[in-house]
């Protein structure tokens, strides 16, 4: 199974993450055995692995779509954005990820507006 190292699509992440083809992140330990590193979700559902790095205790998410997306399937264009072809934001099998322009992605994540005129109709 191919597996690509993290700090190749950004540099200051650690050497001994890796990426791994199955849609899975892995860090390898000083005796080489693999452990899973837990898949976090913001309230979107968007997938990341969150990092602290440095001294400084920096915090860093690595939104894993669009680094999956590089890591097996190549470059993506300015103005598109990487997406689950499933629609299932865990899967995150290379053969799932595609790509669309930014124009095309619409969020099913809306807040409720409130109706013109101002203000909220009152309930019965």
């Amino acid at each position: 199974m191919r597996s690509v190292p993290v700090s190749t699509l950004i540099t200051y992440l650690p050497d001994d993450v890796y990426l791994r083809e199955d849609g899975t992140v892995v860090a390898i330990d000083e005796a080489g055995a693999e452990h899973p590193l837990p898949i976090e979700y913001n309230p979107n559902g968007k997938p990341f692995v969150h990092f602290v790095h440095d001294q400084a205790g920096t915090d860093f998410k690595l939104w894993l779509t669009r680094e999956f997306y590089r890591a097996f399937r190549g470059a993506i264009p300015d103005g598109y954005e990487a997406f689950h072809v499933d629609g299932n934001r865990a899967n995150l099998k290379p053969s799932n990820l595609d790509i669309r322009p930014r124009s095309r992605v619409k969020s099913r994540f809306r807040l409720p507006t409130a109706p013109r005129g101002g203000g909220f109709t009152p309930a019965a």
